[in-house]
């Protein structure tokens, strides 16, 4: 661990996805460390690494704890630690303090929220210009709650005016641009980082991060034990525990070669983004350098887990260097921790790959994925029409052999059987009453219905009701729906 990288990073390049695989749980077992810097940080001890214990309950142990106050005590203050995820839990404490302070400062002491309260507090948070501000005050009202003090239906009534007193006007969220595949081209191929405590390998942590869509936190948290080849083509990455995995489950995301130096692998994009060339230099220079699977995948300099404000930071520095502005017009930081993910989103949706592939590559289980795409795929839609029509114009060209007269100059149709059918004017290669006449060898098509003369004509073309008395006669020229059958046994005989 202690062992310094040297030299300079052999970065590598390439592109595409395989279908998601199925959910699996975590098969590493070992308990993960953290560093002195992601301490500092205050990063979650807690590692993609991780693999919860499936044991038996204990009825000697329950009795236990529960003739224990000390340990009762303790296990109840465990367990509300996890009512919420660690960072979305310092968040609420964070937003709590300020709201008190503020209660403070206007004159409120006491923690039961009035509506006068509640409207103050709000009043002061959005004119200091707090986009947020409806946040504070659903986390004092859950303390409030929490405290077993009466929502009464005047605080409800105020929740309400509230929260639509906060949302207006206050314009569209600010999200994090997109870091796309192409900027990873130019970054330097050194294994320095690119700010003091970064991570190394800027380039392959890009290149890694945009294909497998990381957040900042998921790329700090990664080991090179999540790291393994399933063939020579194909790398898993067994990914970090993320906040809206509840249950430790853990995931994996197989990729293969995109840039033709694998076997059997396509050269669609040049080495340097290449998911598993990159994967598989980066994996050796680490094992050179520090020579433990427990390695962060992406560590600093010394080897140890680098905090998520510094990933966020490598991600503004990283832009930088591709020549991106770091800020937006009106003044606000263009790049966040999930700059990353929004880019790979925007690569494949570009690309084509369907909105619901994407979403399971994301490890998405809701529309979440909707406001990453902002309209990317739109692009690969230009060719929609003409991809849904490719197959009737193939069966148009050709199966079409009993006539040299094309479908769509064609109005009327005779069947073999000798009945007279209408061409549908949509689908020219469908009759009025939906039978595939270019699949049935035999049919003589015509422009005039007089050209094919005499003959019965298709009641459903027509659409015409037989009265029953010319069904019983046998004298009308409209085909009943026994026509109807015959042609369907034609085409069956044909296809088959």
């Amino acid at each position: 661990m202690g062992k310094r990288p040297k030299g300079n990073h052999g970065v590598s390049r390439g592109h595409l996805i395989r279908l998601p695989p199925p959910e699996i749980a975590r098969s590493n077992d070992s308990a993960p460390t953290q560093s002195p810097s992601a301490q500092s940080a205050g990063v979650a001890a807690s590692s993609s690494s991780c693999d919860p214990t499936y044991n038996r309950g204990s009825q000697k142990r329950a009795l236990e704890i529960a003739s224990s106050e000390r340990e009762r005590d303790n296990a109840v203050l465990d367990f509300r630690r996890q009512f919420f995820a660690e960072t979305t839990a310092q968040s609420r404490e964070a937003q709590l303090r300020l709201w008190d302070q503020l209660s403070a400062c206007a004159g409120f002491t006491q923690l039961q929220l009035t509506a006068e309260h509640v409207v103050v507090v709000a009043a002061i948070l959005k004119s200091a210009g707090y986009r947020s501000a409806f946040a504070y005050v659903s986390v004092a009202k859950h303390r409030h709650i929490d405290s077993a003090f009466p929502w009464t239906e005047q605080l409800v009534q105020t929740y309400r005016n509230v929260k639509r007193a906060c949302l207006r006007d206050i314009g569209p969220p600010s999200r994090a641009a997109p870091f796309l595949l192409d900027f990873c081209q130019k970054l330097p191929e050194s294994s320095q980082p690119l700010i003091e405590k970064g991570p190394v390998a800027p380039r392959a942590l890009c290149v890694v991060s945009v294909w497998w869509l990381l957040r900042e936190i998921e790329a700090s948290h990664a080991k090179l034990a999540d790291i393994s080849f399933i063939e020579p083509r194909t790398v898993r990455f067994t990914l970090p525990k993320s906040k809206v995995d509840l249950q430790s489950k853990g995931t994996f995301r197989d990729l293969v070669c995109v840039c033709g130096h694998c076997p059997d692998s396509p050269a669609l994009l040049p080495k340097s983004l290449c998911p598993v060339c990159t994967v598989n230099s980066h994996v050796e220079w680490l094992k050179s350098n520090f020579g433990t699977s427990q390695v962060p995948l992406f560590p600093d300099i010394e080897g140890f887990m680098v905090s998520k404000n510094s990933m966020v930071s490598t991600i503004a520095s990283a832009a930088q260097v591709a020549g991106e502005h770091a800020k937006t017009r009106s003044g606000t930081n263009r790049w966040g921790g999930h700059a990353w993910r929004r880019g790979g989103v925007h690569f494949l949706a570009q690309s084509g790959v369907p909105v619901l592939e994407i979403q399971m590559h994301a490890r998405h289980s809701s529309t979440a994925i909707l406001a990453y795409l902002e309209g990317a795929h739109v692009s690969s839609l230009s060719n929609m029409f003409a991809k849904a029509l490719s197959p009737n114009t193939h069966n148009l060209l050709a199966k079409n052999t009993c006539t040299p007269t094309t479908p769509a100059t064609c109005k009327y149709i005779r069947s073999s059987t000798g009945v007279i059918h209408q061409v549908s004017t949509l689908s020219p290669h469908l009759t009025v009453c939906r039978w595939a006449w270019t699949d049935t060898p035999g049919t003589a098509p015509a422009e005039q219905l007089a050209a094919l003369g005499e003959g019965p004509q298709c009641r459903r073309c027509w659409k015409i009701r037989v009265p029953s008395y010319f069904k019983s006669s046998g004298t009308s020229r409209i085909s009943d729906s026994s026509e109807t059958s015959s042609q369907a046994s034609e085409s069956s005989s044909t296809s088959s």
